[in-house]
């Protein structure tokens, strides 16, 4: 597919198309494999799956209301209004499903964040500069991300750690939208025992480096 479509946005809103119908109806028959490395989950010991919850009371209500006002004015715009709720009931399981299936992983060499399928981004452990606890000076979840910074989390959920890169490295976001980030704000369950990891990772190649040197 990617062949044939040239369009990187294009091509990158057919393959979430396909990633949420998978992981809205698909994963509960046919699991995906649990990824190489230490993983560490990231959606729950949050607000995230109460917000999804919410989130899916509340779609079916929403759409039956709308619909019927709509359709006192215009039958194809509540029709359309219909599908958007319909769409949006999937997404949210998606969304929650993703987050439970791709976690944070930590291989020998490599960091890799996701945010649910809406985001990726595959960091090198020598490319860390460091790792500490987030503080936020303001409401994150309605202020808009600065440039150079990948926010990866899902849902209502805010950041707790910082990491910083010595390099930018590019990130995937949802819709094909790709760029480049020099900080990631993200979160996990076990936040002491991810940075504990990090640490041991950043020290483990910190000594490779030294001793290359000799």
């Amino acid at each position: 597919m990617s062949g044939w479509i040239g369009n990187s946005f294009v091509r990158g809103a057919v393959i979430m198309e396909f990633k949420t119908f998978y992981y809205s109806l698909i994963v509960w028959f046919k699991k995906p494999k649990p990824p190489n490395g230490l993983l560490f989950k990231y959606h729950e010991k949050t607000m995230f799956k109460t917000f999804i919850i919410v989130v899916l009371l509340i779609l079916p209500l929403d759409a039956v209301v709308f619909h019927l006002l709509f359709m006192q004015w215009n039958k194809l715009a509540a029709w359309i209004s219909t599908i958007i709720n319909i769409y949006a009931f999937f997404y949210a399981i998606a969304l929650y499903n993703s987050a439970k299936y791709l976690p944070i992983v930590v291989t020998s060499n490599k960091l890799i964040i996701h945010s649910g399928y809406t985001g990726k981004m595959v960091i090198d452990i020598d490319n860390i500069q460091s790792l500490e606890t987030f503080s936020m000076k303001d409401d994150v979840m309605f202020t808009k991300t600065k440039k150079g910074v990948f926010k990866a989390t899902v849902g209502i959920d805010e950041p707790e750690l910082e990491l910083k890169l010595i390099n930018p490295v590019k990130y995937f976001g949802p819709f094909g939208i790709q760029k480049h980030a020099h900080t990631v704000l993200f979160r996990v369950d076990e936040p002491q025992q991810f940075n504990k990891i990090i640490q041991e990772s950043m020290d483990k190649h910190e000594c490779i480096e030294e001793y290359r040197k000799y």
